[in-house]
């Protein structure tokens, strides 16, 4: 997570804990100069893995 106000850091941790509950996925928060669009105060990137759906049974 990149962030360009240190003071916002708090507010981003607790949304980050309520959207991914249980999971705590790793994550680290950088405090930067600025974002691609100043409008921004976050930017998060993330990378996901999806599996495939389980084979469908065979009709029988």
């Amino acid at each position: 997570m990149y962030i360009v106000d240190a003071a916002d850091a708090g507010a981003v941790g607790r949304a980050h804990r309520r959207a991914f509950g249980e999971a705590r996925p790793a994550a680290t928060m950088v405090v930067v100069a600025g974002l691609l669009d100043p409008r921004w105060r976050v930017e998060i990137e993330a990378e996901a893995v999806l599996r495939p759906p389980a084979a469908a049974a065979p009709p029988g």
